[in-house]
């Protein structure tokens, strides 16, 4: 069986285990291989919770100094598909809902976390959110996800067995 290596950005310093990137490195949000992907590398506190401390680049701004809302969109719902998969190999969105509270600013730390509320006979349902430098929320979201099946064979990355 080949593992993943874990990248370097991961910061050990963090309560939490770091969560394996995903089968495919080159997704756009956590894929550690896209060199214009965010890049996130989301830990898990405990099953069913994701977090990470990120700090946004310009390159995904739609106003200066301001991260666009895909963006925004994108990383609530890859910290509510973390917080699935912690528990549940490979997840599909079903459905996704975003509140924005407040511009949410490029070039700082931003603290993303996602967690699981409900689990049902088919959908998990989770929520996300967003806090800017002080701890204010700044976009909220509301998932649904299904457990995916038939996902196609991708290529892994090379890296040393565990």
């Amino acid at each position: 069986m080949v593992h993943i290596a874990m990248p370097d950005f991961y910061n050990p310093a963090r309560n939490g285990r770091p969560l394996e990137p995903g089968a495919y490195a080159g997704c756009f949000a956590c894929g550690p291989d896209n060199p214009k992907g965010l890049r996130m590398a989301f830990l898990i506190p405990e099953p069913g919770r994701a977090e990470i401390e990120w700090t946004p680049a310009g390159p995904y701004e739609g106003y200066p100094g301001i991260l666009h809302g895909g963006i925004v969109s994108t990383v609530l719902d890859e910290a509510m598909s973390k917080a699935v998969t912690s528990e549940i190999k490979f997840v599909m969105t079903a459905e996704l809902k975003v509140r924005f509270r407040a511009p949410v600013e490029s070039g700082v730390p931003l603290n993303v976390r996602g967690w699981i509320v409900k689990r049902g006979k088919r959908l998990i349902e989770a929520e996300a959110s967003i806090a800017g430098p002080g701890g204010v929320e700044q976009a909220h979201a509301w998932g649904s996800f299904l457990p995916a099946r038939n996902v196609p064979a991708v290529p892994r990355r090379p890296g040393p067995a565990r």
